[in-house]
């Protein structure tokens, strides 16, 4: 039962620590969050912080 609680937080929480990272790296609030919302919409089945930072990463160097 506690693993079934702790999925059902994991989306919310892998976003925001993901948005942590950014705004450690220099990124404003608003920044950050513009940053993940792109790349969640480019691929909806992310389900880590890692491959999320990823695809922010190839968004953002196909922008530059």
């Amino acid at each position: 039962p506690e693993v079934v609680e702790a999925d059902a937080h994991a989306p919310a929480d892998f976003v925001a620590d993901v948005e942590a990272v950014l705004a450690s790296l220099g990124h404003k609030p608003a920044e950050a969050t513009r940053m993940v919302e792109a790349a969640r919409k480019r691929r909806p089945d992310l389900a880590d912080a890692q491959s999320l930072l990823e695809e922010i990463w190839r968004g953002e160097s196909a922008v530059s």
